[in-house]
């Protein structure tokens, strides 16, 4: 399972996630939400707010903000590992 946050400066929920998965040791990769390609491919699938976290490079899987239950879910995946 491959995370993905796309984040946004001055994002306090996109640290929040961030923060979460680091205590959760759950690897992630970061992007640029605002990064010109990168944006426009979110506005193509309908994210309006950030973060963004995809799953396998899934947009059409993924959800914004600080999300408990979706994130304990990845931990719970990463836990069975």
């Amino acid at each position: 399972m491959k995370i993905t946050v796309y984040t946004k400066p001055e994002c306090g929920q996109c640290e929040n996630v961030k923060r979460w998965l680091t205590w959760a040791e759950i690897p992630f990769e970061t992007l640029d939400g605002l990064e010109p390609v990168t944006l426009e491919n979110l506005k193509n699938h309908g994210w309006a707010s950030y973060p963004v976290v995809s799953i396998d490079n899934s947009l059409d899987n993924a959800f914004s903000g600080f999300n408990y239950d979706r994130l304990k879910e990845i931990k719970e995946h990463f836990d069975e590992e």
